[in-house]
């Protein structure tokens, strides 16, 4: 294993610090890389098939959605604010029949389609373009 100048092994994950009210990470040097913007903090929601159509609130980060009882529509957020929202599925069962379904706000697309199904195991990480549509990255 190769480290680095400051003693962290090759592939570490490295957290933001907070250095007199500047968040940044620390550099091989030991100085601050600063002008580094913080993200807001992690909000979490679980769900299940009573709760849809579930629409994302402002402020989540991830939705958790367990289908194992049954289909989900997960209404993304306008895509005219840009952020990051993750949807991940809970369920992993393989005879598991009943998705997740994401669908645009209003006329806004996820990846460019109306809707964009999330099947057994997968997740999506997306991004909004800041216009119109979610891409998932």
């Amino acid at each position: 294993m190769s480290y680095q100048k400051d003693g962290t092994a090759v592939g570490d994950i490295v957290q933001l610090e907070d250095v007199g009210g500047t968040p940044g990470l620390p550099a091989v040097d030991g100085s601050q890389l600063t002008g580094i913007t913080a993200t807001a903090a992690i909000s979490v929601v679980l769900i299940d098939n009573t709760d849809s159509p579930y629409a994302i609130a402002a402020g989540v980060t991830h939705v958790i959605a367990d289908c194992t009882a049954g289909n989900i529509t997960v209404t993304m957020p306008t895509a005219a604010v840009k952020r990051q929202v993750i949807v991940a599925r809970a369920s992993d069962d393989i005879s598991q029949t009943y998705n997740v379904t994401l669908d645009g706000n209003g006329a806004d697309t996820v990846s460019g389609d109306a809707t964009q199904k999330v099947y057994r195991s997968e997740s999506f990480m997306m991004v909004s373009d800041g216009v119109s549509d979610w891409v998932v990255i």
